[in-house]
């Protein structure tokens, strides 16, 4: 498995030629998620973020 290494967004890390997410859900629980770009990772990451402030997050809205 390829090296984690942080970017200079809290909760971004490239691994090779990827980007993961990391982010708790309302819960506590944490997750991963894989973006092709730095761009993709920074939106998915506002995102999951603004759902949650919302009360609108859900595992199913992700997809």
């Amino acid at each position: 498995m390829a090296t984690k290494v942080k970017t200079r967004w809290p909760g971004i890390y490239a691994v090779g030629d990827r980007y993961q997410v990391a982010y708790r859900d309302p819960a506590g629980k944490q997750h991963w998620n894989s973006c092709i770009t730095i761009a993709e990772a920074r939106s998915f990451k506002s995102k999951i973020e603004a759902d949650k402030a919302r009360g609108e997050y859900s595992m199913t809205s992700m997809t």
